[in-house]
């Protein structure tokens, strides 16, 4: 596996103790691990752009887990994701997720819920599997085949005031709703929001089911 976390500068001390919980070569953890700060802040849009380059670097087979600067995990969260991937054999994974309905009973009991979940895919930690045109599929959809004024996604406000971008976790899912093309979600999550304070300006989202105690890197 190889891994890539999508950062800012100032949230450097905390991504140093991600790395730490990423990287190794035990339990399946990420060989490789490139952070993708954003030193001159031309936005989350344009640094996971550069993440994503990694599907194309990782070899066939290989995973690709991108995280955002604000994620926590607990410890064996490589191990407890492979075991659902021998399950599940997708290709394309959430790690975390904010939706409570995606949690039902039976999905906990499974350790995963695959389907089209609606508010149920997010950018804080995606595991991809032999997708190295995802996201250039994603923005071909969004800016020539008429995903920006699809319903899921019109009211999102993908295109900023000034023309810039944002979003993508949504245009990502608006994509996959559109394309009938389903993912899977770890439940229970195994990665969690630090509370830190947003680049956003959104709050500091929960998981309903993280594995770990809330916002933490420790267990429950």
């Amino acid at each position: 596996m190889i891994g890539g976390i999508v950062a800012v500068p100032e949230r450097r001390d905390h991504v140093e103790k991600l790395v730490q919980r990423l990287y190794g070569s035990d339990q399946g953890r990420c060989r490789e691990i490139s952070v993708f700060y954003d030193y001159n802040y031309e936005g989350t849009w344009w640094n996971q752009t550069r993440a994503f380059e990694l599907l194309k670097k990782a070899k066939p087979g290989e995973p690709v887990l991108i995280t955002t600067d604000d994620g926590v995990c607990v410890d064996d969260w490589a191990s407890r994701w492979r075991a659902i991937h021998e399950k599940a054999q997708d290709s394309i994974y959430s790690l975390y997720c904010g939706s409570k309905a995606v949690f039902t009973d039976e999905a906990i009991a499974a350790g995963y819920n695959t389907g089209l979940h609606k508010n149920g895919f997010y950018d804080v930690a995606m595991i991809f599997i032999d997708q190295p045109d995802f996201l250039s599929d994603v923005k071909r959809w969004l800016f020539m085949d008429g995903g920006l004024h699809d319903p899921w996604i019109h009211h999102r406000h993908i295109v900023k005031k000034d023309g810039s971008y944002q979003h993508m976790d949504y245009a990502m899912e608006g994509y996959l709703l559109a394309k009938k093309r389903p993912w899977t979600v770890t439940t229970p999550t195994l990665f969690d929001h630090a509370q830190l304070k947003s680049t956003m300006g959104h709050g500091t989202f929960q998981s309903p089911h993280y594995v770990g105690k809330a916002h933490s890197f420790e267990y429950a």
